[in-house]
């Protein structure tokens, strides 16, 4: 487990410093990690922040305090489900805060709440909606009665493990790591379907096209490098764009805005490291 203490040396002789944990998903299918995020806020963090792109699902549980986003379509409650991401959203922090934020695979939205992914990309929900209030009661006082992030991310776990079953699991093909870097023909051979077959079960399971799904992975193998000094031709080769006009019009795209004021953006950001501790097939990233 990776902790972070999120605050300059004068911010931290104040009386409630932003602390953050992460942690790995610990083996757990369907879990890719934990962020733990408590303490005050009210005069930290950028005056605008907002959230990029990111395959996952994303669990954020409100324990003190409420992280609102401009995704929302009606006030909710304290758990809301976030599917795939394929633009940038922003968000506000409450003056005090203890979110719990669980990093998803995205097929478990219609394998463990019995939704199609398609109906959630860029969008968020009440899991109120999705499992009824008493099921989301638990998982609150589960992850309450715990003292530490790994202990809240063990009661995530059993309380995942403990739903009904919604939906079967996808076939291995939709699960794999290298699902990405598929082309549509050879993942409609692993799945044994036809190529139409093919994108409607990974729009079920993923909520995205297999060419959304690139698009979104380059695009964060570039934010990988972002700070680490790179011609934008370099980090435009590494990140497996076809030039630097190309990664130009992805950061805009994904990002809205230019390379150098995202190259920017991310240097300053004290919410982009939280991330990176985590073992993702994408890293979540927001500033």
């Amino acid at each position: 487990m990776s902790t972070s203490r999120l605050a300059t040396a004068a911010r931290e002789r104040r009386a409630s410093p932003l602390l953050a944990h992460a942690a790995p998903g610990a083996g757990q299918p369907g879990i890719t990690g934990l962020v733990d995020v408590a303490g005050s806020v009210a005069s930290w963090g950028p005056p605008a922040p907002r959230a990029l792109p990111s395959l996952h699902a994303v669990l954020s549980i409100g324990l003190v305090g409420e992280i609102q986003s401009e995704r929302d379509d009606r006030a909710g409650g304290a758990v809301w489900l976030s599917g795939v991401a394929t633009r940038p959203f922003g968000y506000r922090l409450p003056a005090e805060l203890h979110a719990v934020i669980v990093l998803l695979e995205a097929w478990v939205i219609p394998a463990w709440f019995g939704l199609d992914a398609g109906r959630l990309v860029d969008r968020r929900i009440d899991l109120r909606d999705a499992i009824g209030a008493a099921r989301v009661a638990g998982l609150l006082s589960a992850v309450r009665r715990e003292g530490t992030p790994h202990g809240r991310l063990l009661s995530v776990r059993r309380w995942a493990a403990a739903l009904p079953p919604r939906a079967a699991a996808p076939a291995p093909a939709l699960r794999d790591a290298g699902l990405v870097d598929r082309d549509a023909a050879g993942l409609a051979r692993a799945l044994g379907v036809s190529l139409r077959q093919s994108e409607r079960l990974l729009q079920r399971h993923h909520g995205v096209t297999l060419r959304e799904m690139k698009g979104i992975r380059r695009f964060q193998r570039a934010l990988e490098h972002f700070d680490e000094g790179l011609s934008w031709a370099a980090l435009s080769a590494d990140a497996g764009f076809a030039d630097q006009s190309h990664l130009c019009r992805a950061v805009r795209r994904y990002a809205g805005m230019t390379p150098a004021a995202l190259r920017r953006a991310a240097g300053a950001s004290l919410i982009a490291p939280l991330y990176r501790p985590l073992i993702c097939r994408d890293r979540f990233v927001a500033l």
